[in-house]
């Protein structure tokens, strides 16, 4: 009896020995499923359907996208000196520049996990916009940004889709009050 009470024992031991190391393990299963599914199947589809419509670019690169590129590329065009009538664009964004020359003028590269779509045609600027007013929305202002501009024209955000009421009395700010005794001709 004693045999058998060890026996049911170490199996119950064994069963939960088991149960400690399968827990963790699915654990470990789900966070790399979900790790690989965001680092690396949505940004290569991404890049699928967007080489199906035409929209070339750099290859994504696991986790850091172009970032290396980029940083290679910046670092190169700042050891260079500038001349007085040099362009500013290849030195300020060396990798949009090697791009456009590369990819043409509409293209995708890799900002970590992100693509960023870049379009450098001015009616398909004008027609995205258009087409798109809601999707691109005015950033925030950081607190810097904030006391450096104060809260002008520059600052104001809608609220609920309705226009802030308060433009045109900010507009009337700069108006001349009175009436003036010069005419400017």
């Amino acid at each position: 009896m004693k045999y058998l009470d060890s026996v049911v024992r170490e199996e119950n031991k064994s069963g939960l020995m088991e149960l400690v190391i399968l827990v963790p393990c699915c654990f470990f299963l789900v966070a790399l499923t979900k790790f690989l599914y965001h680092y690396l199947w949505v940004p290569l589809r991404i890049q699928h359907m967007m080489n199906s419509q035409g929209i070339k670019g750099p290859p994504y690169r696991f986790i850091h996208g172009n970032n290396k590129e980029v940083t290679k590329m910046r670092k190169e065009a700042l050891s260079k000196a500038v001349g007085l009538t040099d362009d500013l664009f290849p030195r300020l964004q060396p990798h949009i520049y090697s791009w456009i020359n590369t990819y043409g003028k509409n293209f995708v590269y890799w900002n970590g996990v992100r693509a960023e779509v870049v379009i450098s045609e001015p009616e398909l600027i004008k027609e995205v916009m258009k087409n798109s007013e809601k999707i691109f929305q005015r950033r925030k202002l950081t607190d810097v940004g904030g006391k450096l501009l104060g809260n002008g024209l520059c600052s104001l955000r809608e609220k609920n889709g309705q226009s802030i009421e308060s433009w045109p009395i900010m507009l009337s700010w700069g108006k001349p009050k009175g009436k003036s005794s010069k005419s400017i001709n």
